[in-house]
């Protein structure tokens, strides 16, 4: 009977975006139409699940058992879009949201002024789609791959799948899909600096300025005095030509009708409000890897400009000495780890070149056989221990984290496992607990056993008041 509740309660996966929990949910309500369903759902058959400001915010936490600000910072887009935003305009964009005040949010971030316009597709990567459904039986939108200019996979270095948003019929990734990892450096490049700005807090604009002129100076694009702005713009321009191509955003940009434009007006004034693809360009263009970029900011409030100076070099010059850094250290037959450290590049860098030129990476000598491999594999899957499993086939602990570090779905799978023999135990402890006492107050029953009650206030909280309810527990507090 539990497992059959355990399958209508909310799923919720990490990473997973708020419309593909919002999608789940309205396509679970059995309705003649989609419309009804999210009248059912949400009571607004009006609303756009897809909006990467969505205005239900508030309603999907309250189903999904969770808090907007977990929604929010974990789930949403807006962590990306307001990065570069100014405190005040945060907490105003952030109240507007969680007033259902999508245009608001929209505006206190300066995203409505940019006129640049949103993605046009969902897009999602095959192989995760097709681990997600060995795990999970289903699959989800992942979060990152919905960021603006992000066209490929940075966990598995293969193409993204688009597919056209339609506001009345509800998406999932399809599994199965082939892959296609023909990819270049500047799309890894803008991927992982894209998905870098999902976690990293949040940048104050004047000091993120002093670090991009000083990098511009570096790089022989602006004196002590002012930046060569034309100069600059042209050597983006011809850096992303092909970007320049294939999105109309980055066009628009690039623009050279514009008198005031894309890049110089970023300099205008520290209080300005950009649009993150603008910051993202440019990030792409005067840093190695976004590590770099942060590493340049962190430094801003003490580099000079005469410290950083160093001869001009072309991005493009930049990224083909890297190219041939890297191809050296293969051919040379050196581990990823080795390669990434000598050559000063990510290790997705490396995997991606390494595939353009069908070079196969060194791998550490195998030390456990196939057939171990796979009897690992299913241990693991089904909650045993590592240490446990280390013991019971006769290898290393760490062999066995090998196997796991390789299967990022078993990984989620576990977690999952322990959660339920956590919930399992506390539950039964709390029970046990309540059997034995004779004055039924909460503040006894947390003396008795207070991790499994903490454990479960936190994680469990509906079954938690439920069970106290019923047995007239007094002073119980929500």
């Amino acid at each position: 009977m539990n497992m059959e509740l355990l399958q209508y309660l909310p799923r919720r996966y990490k990473g997973e975006t708020v419309y593909s929990m919002a999608a789940r949910l309205v396509l679970n309500d059995i309705s003649v139409s989609t419309s009804r369903s999210l009248q059912n759902v949400f009571h607004n058959r009006n609303l756009q699940l897809d909006s990467a400001f969505p205005s239900f915010i508030p309603a999907l936490a309250e189903k999904m058992g969770c808090s907007c600000d977990e929604l929010v910072q974990q789930h949403s887009l807006f962590p990306y879009f307001s990065v570069f935003a100014n405190g005040s305009a945060i907490r105003r964009a952030l109240t507007a949201l969680l007033n259902g005040e999508s245009s608001v949010a929209y505006k206190a971030l300066g995203l409505l002024a940019s006129r640049l316009a949103d993605e046009a597709y969902l897009k999602y990567c095959p192989v995760c789609a097709t681990q997600q459904k060995v795990a999970y039986g289903e699959t989800y939108w992942r979060r990152e791959h919905q960021l603006p200019m992000v066209n490929v996979c940075v966990e598995h270095h293969c193409k993204l799948i688009q597919v056209s948003r339609k506001r009345k019929q509800l998406l999932f990734p399809e599994s199965d899909k082939p892959s296609n990892y023909d990819i270049d450096v500047v799309e890894m490049k803008l991927a992982e600096i894209s998905t870098g700005l999902l976690s990293s807090g949040h940048f104050e604009t004047a000091k993120l300025l002093r670090g991009y002129a000083a990098r511009l100076f570096a790089r022989g694009l602006a004196t002590t005095k002012s930046v060569h702005h034309g100069r600059w713009f042209n050597e983006m321009f011809e850096y992303f030509s092909l970007l320049r191509a294939h999105d109309d955003r980055v066009a628009q940009l690039f623009s050279k009708q514009s008198e005031h434009g894309f890049p110089a007006n970023v300099f205008y004034s520290d209080k300005s409000s950009h649009h993150p693809i603008k910051h993202v360009l440019i990030i792409c263009f005067l840093f190695e890897h976004f590590g770099d970029f942060v590493v340049n900011y962190s430094n801003a409030s003490t580099i000079t400009t005469q410290q950083s100076k160093v001869k001009p070099l072309k991005q493009s010059e930049i990224d083909q000495a890297r190219y041939k850094r890297v191809i050296h250290y293969l051919n040379q037959n050196l581990s990823l780890r080795q390669i990434v450290k000598n050559a000063n590049v990510s290790a997705a860098t490396v995997r991606n070149i390494a595939r353009s030129q069908g070079i196969t990476l060194t791998s550490s000598k195998r030390k456990i056989n196939d057939g171990v491999e796979r009897l690992i594999t299913i241990k693991l899957m089904v909650g045993w221990p590592t240490e446990v499993i280390a013991a019971r086939l006769g290898v290393s602990k760490s062999d066995v984290e090998q196997v796991l570090s390789g299967h990022p779905e078993i990984k989620a799978l576990r977690q999952r496992i322990r959660h339920y023999r956590k919930r399992h135990e506390s539950r039964d402890s709390l029970l046990e607990t309540v059997a034995g006492l004779s004055d039924l107050r909460v503040k006894h029953l947390k003396d008795r056993c207070y991790r499994d009650y903490m454990w479960l206030y936190k994680n469990d909280r509906a079954w938690l008041f439920d069970t106290l309810k019923q047995h007239s527990f007094s002073n119980l507090k929500s």
